[in-house]
Protein backbone atom coordinates (compact mmCIF):
# COMPACT_ATOMS: atom_id res chain seq x y z
CA UNK A 1 0.00 0.00 0.00
CA UNK A 2 1.06 3.67 -0.85
CA UNK A 3 0.56 6.97 0.80
CA UNK A 4 1.38 10.48 -0.02
CA UNK A 5 1.93 12.60 2.73
CA UNK A 6 0.66 16.23 2.73
CA UNK A 7 2.21 19.37 5.65
CA UNK A 8 -0.10 22.27 6.55
CA UNK A 9 1.69 24.79 9.05
CA UNK A 10 0.13 27.44 10.07
CA UNK A 11 0.22 31.00 12.88
CA UNK A 12 -1.60 32.68 14.54
CA UNK A 13 -1.59 35.28 17.35
CA UNK A 14 -2.25 35.11 20.72
CA UNK A 15 -6.05 34.96 21.48
CA UNK A 16 -6.37 35.23 17.47
CA UNK A 17 -9.66 33.63 15.65
CA UNK A 18 -8.91 29.82 14.86
CA UNK A 19 -12.14 29.54 12.75
CA UNK A 20 -10.33 29.23 9.16
CA UNK A 21 -7.85 26.62 10.43
CA UNK A 22 -10.89 24.62 11.79
CA UNK A 23 -12.29 24.88 8.17
CA UNK A 24 -9.49 24.10 6.67
CA UNK A 25 -8.56 21.02 8.94
CA UNK A 26 -12.56 19.96 8.28
CA UNK A 27 -11.75 20.41 4.25
CA UNK A 28 -8.79 17.86 4.56
CA UNK A 29 -10.33 15.56 6.27
CA UNK A 30 -13.11 15.30 4.06
CA UNK A 31 -10.89 14.68 1.12
CA UNK A 32 -9.51 11.43 2.99
CA UNK A 33 -6.66 12.30 4.42
CA UNK A 34 -5.89 11.44 8.04
CA UNK A 35 -4.19 13.96 10.54
CA UNK A 36 -1.15 11.45 11.76
CA UNK A 37 1.35 13.93 13.66
CA UNK A 38 1.17 17.29 15.11
CA UNK A 39 4.19 19.73 16.53
CA UNK A 40 3.94 23.44 17.52
CA UNK A 41 6.85 25.96 17.97
CA UNK A 42 7.77 26.19 22.06
CA UNK A 43 10.25 28.86 22.13
CA UNK A 44 11.54 29.21 25.66
CA UNK A 45 10.74 32.62 25.99
CA UNK A 46 7.09 33.05 25.35
CA UNK A 47 6.07 37.06 25.19
CA UNK A 48 2.48 36.18 23.68
CA UNK A 49 4.56 35.49 20.35
CA UNK A 50 3.02 33.81 17.02
CA UNK A 51 1.98 30.07 17.78
CA UNK A 52 3.07 28.30 15.23
CA UNK A 53 2.09 24.45 14.70
CA UNK A 54 2.63 21.94 11.77
CA UNK A 55 -0.22 19.09 10.75
CA UNK A 56 0.92 16.37 8.69
CA UNK A 57 -1.66 14.34 7.18
CA UNK A 58 -1.76 10.95 5.19
CA UNK A 59 -4.36 9.24 2.89
CA UNK A 60 -3.93 6.18 0.85
CA UNK A 61 -2.56 7.09 -2.60
CA UNK A 62 -4.18 5.39 -5.84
Amino acid sequence: MKFEYDIFTVAWGHGADTANIVKELNRRGSEGWELVATTRDESPADEHDDEVVMFVFKRSKS
